[in-house]
């Protein structure tokens, strides 16, 4: 048996499968050409027992050369056939047939098995780490009325895709009794990309507040100076959350913006310390239409939008829905105050009983800016059918029988 003797000699490393097998085909068939009286010869039967043993080895040997065995593997392999190895790749293939592997087919199938199914397990994690390396937020820059204002993250949709397809792979790597020599790098990824998921919901949302309030507070002088206290808090909110878009700028990747400096727990008190400014400008909104309960009739950004504004006749656009069938104040040359109101009924102009003035403040100064209800609804009655009417104490009511026409 030269063949056998050359490829025992064999590195396992250097090893050719197909050489191997080609060398067992062509003994096999060199057996079957000697005559048929050498067949029942004891040495005759020594080699087919060997040919026998060492064809019988093969499926399990090109299993072993499987690129998926690991040392680990092959630690096990030596725990099961008793025959220590210290080097694979220096080991020759005399001593794989000193193993008798073909009397451990099934536990060397199991460890062979345990191999592939490892290396996938590797190979997607080598897939999701590649992935987030190269994966970065949408950094854009904030623009107002022409001012650059800062940075905020444009839309996320691709990046929240991949975290919950990666999310599922890593939920069913964790499941899989292969899992073994990953868990732990499994379990890591499963806890960061859950930050991840968890952190950009957060920033969304506190970034959709902060561009809402940052209008009302950094946008407008006039609130500012209504509510001063409100304002300072949300000047500490606004030089936070700047700072993280800052870095966030000049580190975009996902993973490192989400993960370090604690992001979850800055971004989480900056949406509380919001929702309080928010609190506080809606308790603020309620007091002007509990002045002035005709103002529950336009939305808190409307109403905002006259508050904010200097101008009195910034309340011109708002009319139709504070009062039916005005269409707008006439107000007198200085826009000091209202003189006269005009109809959207046949284009009718119906002069106040009296200048009204415009005040900033509603409630302030509410004693000398009055009409009398009764005049503006006898006006109302003349022009407006009363199927079509609305009264100011619908929805909400109004104790006086006098009501306040102001630009606020």
């Amino acid at each position: 048996m030269e063949f056998r003797t050359t490829m025992s000699e064999s590195l396992w490393g250097e090893l050719d499968i197909n050489a191997l097998k080609g060398g067992v085909e062509t003994a096999e068939k060199q057996m079957r050409k000697l005559p048929g009286d050498l067949k029942e010869n004891s040495k005759f039967k020594a080699v087919e027992t060997v040919i026998a043993n060492f064809k019988e080895s093969l499926p399990v040997i090109v299993n072993l050369k499987n690129e998926a065995m690991k040392d680990r593997h092959w630690n096990k392999l030596t725990e099961v056939t008793g025959v220590p190895i210290d080097n694979v790749k220096s080991i020759t293939l005399a001593k794989i047939f000193a193993m008798e592997l073909q009397n451990f087919g099934e536990a060397i199938d199991e460890i062979v098995l345990e191999a592939i199914n490892e290396l996938k397990i590797e190979n997607e994690i080598r897939a999701i780490e590649s992935t987030w390396a190269s994966t970065n937020l949408d950094v854009r820059v904030y623009s107002k009325d022409g001012t650059q204002r800062g940075f905020i993250l444009g839309a996320a949709e691709e990046i929240k895709l991949n975290l919950e397809d990666n999310m599922l792979n890593l939920q069913t790597m964790s499941g899989s009794r292969f899992v073994g020599a990953f868990a732990q790098k499994v379990r890591s990824w499963e806890k960061t990309l859950n930050l991840v998921n968890e952190t950009l919901d957060v920033w969304f949302n506190v970034q959709r507040q902060w561009m809402y309030l940052e209008s009302i507070f950094v946008g407008s002088e006039d609130i500012r100076m209504q509510l001063p206290e409100e304002a300072k808090k949300f000047d500490a909110i606004n030089k936070a959350f700047k700072g993280i878009m800052t870095s966030t700028n000049q580190q975009p990747n996902v993973i490192k913006a989400c993960t370090s400096n604690n992001c979850f727990d800055v971004l989480t008190n900056l949406g509380e310390r919001l929702d309080k400014c928010q609190k506080s400008l809606t308790d603020y909104l309620d007091t002007k239409r509990n002045a002035f309960s005709r103002f529950y009739f336009i939305s808190d950004d409307e109403l905002l939008s006259v508050l904010g504004s200097s101008d009195p006749t910034s309340i011109q656009v708002h009319m139709l829905k504070l009062f039916d069938n005005v269409k707008e104040l006439i107000f007198t040359r200085n826009a000091k105050s209202a003189a006269a109101r005009e109809s959207t009924c046949r284009d009718r102009t119906s002069e106040l009983a009296r200048s009204v003035a415009a005040s900033r403040d509603v409630g302030a100064g509410r004693q000398n800016s009055r009409i009398d209800v009764d005049a503006a609804d006898a006006w109302t009655d003349r022009w407006l059918p009363s199927s079509s009417r609305r009264s100011a104490q619908e929805p909400m009511s109004e104790p006086s029988n006098t009501r306040t026409l102001k630009s606020c």
